[in-house]
């Protein structure tokens, strides 16, 4: 018989939720700054031309540091779900019974 996959997904709870998005808010924060000063001192910009939104040249590539701030966020949160034991009161409750 063949046995259904399993999967790794978890949902976060509300709190997680909360705990997630604000490192992942520090962590674009604090990087965000860093990135800029960097692609300046690279010339990764992008320079202004009709079709463009912006007057002035832009840095390239902030998105990178959004995607890695969330990276980061997620990473903590798996971590600090390892950490934490489980919660064993249900077990208790149906092995008193």
């Amino acid at each position: 018989m063949l046995q259904p996959e399993r999967s790794n997904f978890v949902a976060l709870s509300g709190r997680e939720t909360l705990a997630v998005g604000a490192v992942s808010l520090v962590a674009a924060a604090a990087g965000m700054p860093v990135f800029l000063r960097g692609a300046r001192r690279l010339g990764l910009l992008d320079a202004p031309n009709a079709r463009s939104a912006h007057a002035r040249p832009t840095p390239r590539g902030g998105g990178l540091v959004l995607l890695v701030a969330a990276a980061v966020a997620l990473r903590f949160e798996g971590t600090a779900r390892r950490r934490t034991p489980p919660d064993t009161s249900s077990t208790k409750r149906l092995n008193d019974s």
